[in-house]
C-alpha cells in the first residue's frame, strides 16, 4: 500500500478512485472491529449490508 502511496499519479482519476478504495475499506474494517467488540448483533447487520465485504480481510 505504501507503493500506492508513493507512486499514485495525481493526474489519474483511475489511481485516485484506487486508492481512496483501498482506504475507505480499511476504515470500515478498523470501525467493524471496534463493532465486533461491544455490539456483535450491530456488526452483524453492517456486514449484511456489504455483501462485497470480504469476510477473511474482517478478522
Amino acid at each position: 500500500m505504501k507503493e500506492t502511496l508513493e507512486y499514485a499519479n495525481e493526474d489519474d482519476t483511475q489511481s485516485e478512485l484506487g486508492l481512496t478504495t483501498v482506504v475507505d475499506y480499511e476504515l470500515f474494517s478498523n470501525e467493524t472491529k471496534k463493532l465486533r467488540k461491544k455490539d456483535r448483533v450491530r456488526c452483524e447487520k453492517i456486514e449484511g449490508s456489504m455483501p462485497t465485504l470480504d469476510k477473511d480481510y474482517v478478522q
